[in-house]
């Protein structure tokens, strides 16, 4: 696709090379309470389970664990 301006033309180029973006990828934990008179679910969040309890890394992966409880499930 071409774009014309006053002062130039400029057309698309394509690039022979890859990409190079690496997104950074990150996670976060929020709770709300709601209509409720107290909060009866919990949750937990660990982005970096090896980096937590001492691991060496493999591969340069990371291993998350998330979970959550709701406590009208569990009655």
């Amino acid at each position: 696709m071409d774009s014309i301006s006053e002062n130039a033309v400029a057309m698309e180029k394509k690039h022979d090379h890859p990409a190079v973006f690496i997104p950074a990828i990150r996670s976060g934990e929020w709770s709300d309470i709601g209509k409720r008179v107290q909060m009866e679910d919990t949750h937990i969040c660990i982005a970096d389970l090896a980096k937590k309890f001492g691991f060496a890394i493999l591969d340069g992966q990371t291993v998350s664990f998330y979970g959550v409880s709701d406590k009208e499930l569990l009655c």
